[in-house]
C-alpha cells in the first residue's frame, strides 16, 4: 500500500486517503493531478487544433484525438478519476466513525479566474462547489481545459471529511467561496466596517472612517488618515485632526 506520510493522511480502507501522485506511475496513490500533464507532459484536456489525428510519435506516443488531445494521457488518466468515484461510491465500514460510510470522500481543487476554488461530490453524483454551485461529473472536468480554468486536483478524502477539505473549511455553514473570513468560523459573517473581510479575520474591529487601518473608536483622530497616531502636544487629538497653533 501506499504510505501516509501527512498529518491530514489516515489510513482506512487498506489505503491511504490522501496522497500526492508521483511518478512511478506503478506507485502513484490516491490523488492525482488532472490536467497538470501526464507522462508525455501533456495536459489530459489541453487542446491543441493544430496537433489533431496525429499519428504516434515522441511527443504523443498514442496519438491525438480530433481535438489535439494526447491519447496516451487520456488513457492514464481519466480511468484513475473513474476509480476515485467508484471508490465514493463504495460502502465501507468504520469501527471508527461507528457505522457503515463510504470508503472515501472525493473532492476536487482548482482556480478558475485565478482564485482558488474546491467542490465535493455528493450522494447523488453531482459536485458541489463552495458558492453552493452544483455539477455534473463531465462539467467539472471540463473546467481544467476551460479559457478561466486550469488544473484540477482530485483527493479521495477520508469519510467524514469532505466538506471541510473541499468547501467549507471552517465548518460554519458558510462555504468557503461565500464566506468572508473562511479560514475563522463565523457563522454570523459580522463584519463592522463593511470592508468585506469578517470581523474574525480582520484586524480592525469596528468602524475605520479613514480605512488608515485603525478602527475609529481607538483612532485619535478618525476623521483623516494618520496610521502613526501622531500627537504632539498631547492633547489626545491626533496631528492630523489638530488645529494649527494660534487658531481656535
Amino acid at each position: 500500500h501506499a504510505r501516509c506520510r501527512n498529518d491530514l493522511v489516515q489510513r482506512h480502507a487498506g489505503g491511504c486517503a490522501l496522497s500526492r501522485l508521483e511518478q512511478p506511475l506503478s506507485r502513484a496513490p490516491r490523488r492525482l493531478d488532472h490536467a497538470r500533464g501526464g507522462a508525455t507532459g501533456i495536459g489530459l484536456e489541453r487542446r491543441d487544433a493544430a496537433a489533431r489525428l496525429q499519428p504516434p510519435s515522441w511527443l504523443h506516443p498514442f496519438g491525438t484525438d480530433n481535438f489535439g488531445r494526447d491519447i496516451l494521457s487520456r488513457v492514464i488518466w481519466g480511468p484513475r478519476i473513474d476509480l476515485m468515484i467508484a471508490r465514493a461510491n463504495t460502502n465501507f465500514t468504520s469501527q471508527m466513525l461507528g457505522g457503515v460510510v463510504k470508503e472515501c470522500d472525493l473532492i476536487v481543487k482548482g482556480a478558475i479566474d485565478g482564485v482558488e476554488r474546491g467542490a465535493v461530490r455528493q450522494a447523488n453524483g453531482q459536485f458541489r462547489t463552495d458558492k453552493n454551485e452544483f455539477f455534473s461529473d463531465a462539467a467539472i472536468r471540463s473546467l481544467a481545459a476551460a479559457a478561466n480554468g486550469g488544473p484540477l486536483t482530485y483527493t479521495c478524502a477520508p469519510p467524514g471529511s469532505g466538506t471541510r477539505m473541499g468547501i467549507d473549511r471552517d465548518l460554519d455553514a458558510d462555504l468557503d467561496g461565500l464566506d468572508n473570513c473562511p479560514a475563522v468560523a463565523n457563522a454570523s459573517q459580522t463584519d463592522g466596517d463593511d470592508d468585506g473581510i469578517g470581523d474574525a479575520c480582520d484586524p480592525v474591529v469596528g468602524l475605520d472612517t479613514d480605512g488608515d487601518g485603525i478602527a475609529d473608536a481607538n483612532d485619535n483622530c478618525p476623521a483623516n488618515p494618520n496610521p502613526g497616531q501622531a500627537d504632539v502636544d498631547n492633547d489626545t487629538i491626533g496631528d492630523a485632526c489638530d488645529l494649527p497653533p494660534g487658531c481656535g
